[in-house]
């Protein structure tokens, strides 16, 4: 659902509602088949959720970091697409559990499997746009959390890579796909082009893993530009990938990183996407104005601005995970 990777935004549509304290109230979805996990999420008080959650717990290697991951995946326009993801990431034994947001009426589904939890809370994109999936990410049983959009998924292989990146440097964020910007911070510029792999700014929700712990703090950092998003973000929550990767990079001290991940891009077939030269403009000058107001609100104005890096720091992280692997099979 990002649309940021070319053309204008392929995002959903949200009305305009500020981030409230807790949650709206919430209906059950339990699917018709045996296995399949039941989701139940509370009203304004909290949320609770039942279920097998993957059938266990998140699990770790020898070194202390999780062997599985959880993953979160909003539901929009593509079920289609949703359900290929589903398919493919129940067969991994790296990944824990997915949990599917529904986030429009007309396209909620059932999974039948263990791996699978829903949440079918269509009124959640009301409230949180598209910072739902982040939501979603302090609901996960893994501390490591897979957030991503409906069309790509990730191939084994492409999963291990980011998770070895993830264990050399367990509190950054690692993404596929990442944007840059010009300027410094008092004065970026947001630039749309693809980066190389290492260090980048910005890691977008295309396919980006993170950890709760961020999450957590992506929700305490929200109020400070709750008022600029509520009035000025269409969708609602547009720059949430900016938001999270300034938070991420507050959080941990390190600037977060994309690497080479083997993945599938699935057709969009137009469905969900913003078309025409107008809509990318208006977008672009929106982040551009929202990473500004965001770095100030975050009082990240006097922070040392980090260049973009090569390919170099992205073979250091993938040597260090796998000299870790190698001692943890001795």
């Amino acid at each position: 659902m990002h649309g940021d990777l070319g053309g204008a935004p392929s995002r959903p549509h949200a009305l305009l509602h500020t981030h409230s304290g807790g949650h709206a109230a919430r209906r059950t979805f339990s699917s018709d088949t045996d296995g399949t996990a039941t989701t139940t999420v509370s009203g304004s008080g909290g949320s609770s959720i039942s279920g097998s959650g993957g059938g266990g717990g998140s699990g770790s290697g020898s070194s202390g970091t999780p062997a599985r991951v959880s993953v979160v995946i909003m539901n929009w326009l593509r079920p289609d697409n949703v359900k290929r993801v589903l398919r493919q990431y129940t067969k991994y034994d790296a990944v824990l559990e997915v949990i599917v947001w529904m986030c429009h009426p007309d396209t909620r589904f059932n999974f039948s499997h263990a791996k699978v939890r829903i949440v079918d809370d269509v009124s959640a994109n009301d409230l949180h746009g598209l910072s739902t999936r982040f939501k979603g990410c302090l609901m996960a049983a893994s501390p490591w959390v897979l957030i991503q959009d409906d069309d790509h998924y990730l191939k084994e292989e492409g999963l291990a890579r980011m998770m070895a990146a993830k264990a050399a440097s367990p509190t950054r964020l690692i993404g596929a796909f990442g944007r840059d910007w010009g300027g410094g911070w008092g004065d970026a510029r947001y630039v749309r082009s693809p980066v190389r792999p290492g260090p980048v700014r910005i890691v977008l929700t295309v396919l980006m893993l993170t950890d709760t712990a961020t999450c957590a703090a992506f929700w305490d950092a929200a109020p400070a530009v709750e008022s600029f998003v509520a009035a000025r973000s269409s969708p609602l929550w547009n720059g949430e990938d900016i938001f999270f990767s300034l938070v991420a990079q507050r959080a941990s001290g390190l600037v977060p990183l994309v690497v080479r991940a083997k993945k599938v891009f699935m057709k969009q077939r137009g469905i969900g996407i913003s078309q025409g030269d107008n809509a990318s403009i208006s977008h672009d000058a929106y982040r551009d104005a929202f990473l500004r107001h965001a770095v100030a609100a975050l009082g990240l104005g006097n922070a040392t601005l980090l260049p973009s890096g090569s390919e170099e720091e992205v073979g250091e992280v993938s040597r260090v995970a796998a000299s870790s692997k190698a001692n943890a099979a001795v």
